[in-house]
């Protein structure tokens, strides 16, 4: 059957997104003593069905190619409904439609992304991540609420997939919200401030203004008013994050146009935004218990640790970073080209990164008494080893925390030199191109859009899209005085589903259809040592947990906590 039908295509993220959601759901059914069972029985009766009906569906679609008996009635109907003509009817049939009306979604051509292998190993990566893995074993919040938040990211991708969502997708949006809250509080800046942000953004980029012609400035007066106003029109400039220069379109766009983002994409956001702000206020503060050791405290401190965090779980993906910093550093020295104005500035930014990160060391290092309290903590040891050990220590991994910012989002730019980087102009004048993903059939039309659209593979993501990410992770975390590795939980899923497909360089220059295949080979080779690296991890540490328990001693030798045994976890 042929369907034709036009919808827009669901990106990576949202593919990566459907095989974490799937994953994680799988790990929490088999953490659940309950359906153990359950879903062991599940699988061997699929295991034993599925070949078998494969196998027979197979066999008779070789053997009877033609519809036969009652399907000469029921194809042709579905046929019909594929080409979208819902209200013709074969008077023949006796059955209701829901088959032929079910067919359109299962037959739609282009709909939805090939899965590929890149997908399958990212999807299991993130599922794989040590620190959520360990607690699918455990009765804790954090799988279960990376699930829920997980499906309102899926359920955004859907949303900024329309041009306009549905009010019952609103509805159902305003319900995941909620649902988010009810295991945990900090997942308001996720399904508020990063999916909410995210779709005031795409709501700005559908404004699709008339292009004009970049005028001849006389003043820099003149220059400012000019791109204010064409920015107030949502004329944006957004490009992606290997190309980022700071601008303020999005900020002028979406003041100037916010009646409509209100209305198209915000007011679910807002709803349980209010709910949220209407809970504190009730509760008399955010946490519901134990409020006296969680008092919201600014701990810019944390927007330090967490990036060593990031760089020690996702080691593997840098790989192709620093092949390219050594490929870079061996050209400079080779060709004596070590000074130029672009070092200079990354020199300038990289110094002030480090000041930075010094005051923050020497005015808000806070250690809260649960960290040094609780030795079956990792993070007990990590803090008694380092930054307690000796006062030098905490100024001596200030550039530890930049290297490692600097790794972390390096890892979201592509190395490879975007064909954006030649075409992308805020306000270009000449009709926009469509460069479209190889290997897609036929191209898509150019829309009527004043915005250059750029679709570059798995390239770096959108400019905007790492600052929503950036804010919600530091509204998440500046605000708790605890360093938990749990609570990194989050942002670590959200960078590693931006990070882009990125080919390991090499010194030589291959033909370009020869340098896409080996960079496709070496980046999955890449996602394998991920795999990898999390399966050593978690190996370790359940292994620990299992056994190696111990006992809470008292100085004379008795035992604490009423004797019970006490284990290491993160």
């Amino acid at each position: 059957m042929n369907a034709t039908v036009s919808s827009s295509e669901p990106s990576l993220g949202d593919w990566l997104t459907r095989v974490s959601v799937l994953s994680t759901a799988t790990y929490l059914i088999v953490s659940s003593s309950k359906l153990q069972g359950f879903f062991l029985g599940t699988v061997v009766a699929l295991s034993c069905v599925t070949p078998l009906a494969i196998s027979w569906l197979l066999t008779v679609t070789g053997n009877v190619p033609e519809p036969y008996l009652d399907e000469v009635f029921h194809i042709p109907q579905a046929q019909v409904y594929c080409e979208g003509r819902y209200y013709e009817w074969d008077d023949k049939i006796t059955t209701p439609p829901g088959l032929a009306r079910l067919t359109p979604n299962l037959a739609k051509p282009n709909t939805s992304r090939q899965v590929t292998t890149y997908d399958i190993l990212t999807g299991v990566n993130v599922a794989l991540f040590p620190v959520l893995f360990f607690f699918s074993g455990l009765y804790y919040t954090d799988p279960a609420s990376t699930l829920i938040v997980l499906l309102a990211y899926a359920n955004h991708l859907t949303r900024v997939g329309a041009n306009q969502p549905s009010f019952l997708n609103d509805i159902y949006s305003l319900g995941l919200g909620i649902l988010t809250l009810g295991f945990r509080q900090t997942n308001i800046f996720w399904v508020v401030v990063y999916t909410g942000g995210l779709e005031v953004i795409h709501a700005l980029k559908t404004l699709n203004p008339a292009p004009v012609e970049t005028l001849k400035f006389q003043t820099v007066s003149d220059q400012i008013r000019f791109y204010a106003w064409r920015y107030s029109l949502g004329d944006i400039h957004d490009p992606s994050l290997s190309l980022a220069q700071p601008a303020a379109s999005i900020g002028i766009a979406a003041v100037c146009n916010l009646p409509l983002v209100l209305r198209r994409f915000i007011w679910p956001h807002g709803v349980v935004l209010t709910s949220f702000i209407a809970f504190v206020a009730w509760n008399g503060g955010v946490v519901l218990g134990d409020k006296s050791n969680h008092v919201a405290t600014i701990h810019l401190a944390q927007m330090l640790y967490i990036w060593p965090f990031f760089a020690f779980f996702s080691a593997p993906l840098f790989i192709p970073q620093l092949l390219n910093l050594a490929i870079t550093v061996y050209r400079t020295f080779t060709f004596h080209n070590i000074f130029s104005i672009r070092k200079a500035i990354t020199a300038i930014v990289g110094c002030g990164t480090l000041a930075i990160a010094f005051l923050i060391v020497r005015f808000n290092t806070i250690i809260h008494p649960f960290t040094l309290a609780d030795n079956r903590h990792y993070v007990f040891y990590v803090f008694r080893y380092s930054i307690l050990r000796s006062w030098w220590i905490r100024y001596a991994l200030a550039p530890v925390y930049v290297i490692c910012a600097w790794l972390c989002w390096g890892a979201l730019q592509s190395t490879e030199v975007s064909q954006e980087k030649w075409i992308r102009s805020p306000f270009i004048s000449t009709p926009p191109k469509t460069i479209a993903r190889p290997n897609k059939g036929k191209e898509s039309p150019a829309q009527g859009n004043s915005k250059v659209e750029v679709e570059i593979g798995e390239g770096s993501p959108a400019t905007s899209t790492v600052l929503m990410l950036l804010l919600a992770t530091s509204l998440s975390l500046m605000t708790a005085p605890l360093v938990e590795p749990r609570y990194f939980i989050l942002p670590w899923v959200f960078w590693r589903l931006l990070v882009p497909t990125t080919p390991v360089p090499s010194l030589f220059s291959p033909s370009r259809p020869e340098k896409s295949r080996q960079g496709s080979s070496n980046y999955l080779t890449i996602l394998i040592l991920e795999a990898g690296w999390f399966i050593l991890i978690n190996a370790a540490t359940m292994y620990i947990f299992v056994t190696r328990p111990f006992y809470w001693r008292a100085p004379d030798g008795t035992l604490q906590d009423e004797g019970r045994v006490q284990r290491f976890m993160w």
